[in-house]
């Protein structure tokens, strides 16, 4: 009898443990999803830009001015 009641409570236990880790990675990916559909903000895509190397320092200048001037004209 202590044999099958010890063996339920391993098998339960695997399945608790199952589902919390099954949880935690669906959570991880919407997490991950969510973040994809947020846009980003004008500055965030600049920069990124910038840095990986696909403009130049002066391309980055100009088009930093353009955003700051957009920002000054919709705040009044």
């Amino acid at each position: 009898m202590m044999m099958v009641f010890g063996g339920l409570v391993v098998v339960i236990l695997a399945v608790v443990i199952w589902q919390w880790i099954n949880h935690n990675a669906n959570a991880g990916l919407e997490q991950k999803e969510k973040r994809k559909s947020v846009p980003q903000a004008a500055r965030d895509i600049l920069d990124i830009r910038f840095a990986k190397g696909e403009i130049s320092r002066d391309e980055y200048m100009a088009y930093l001015e353009d955003i700051e001037d957009d920002k000054r004209y919709w705040q009044g």
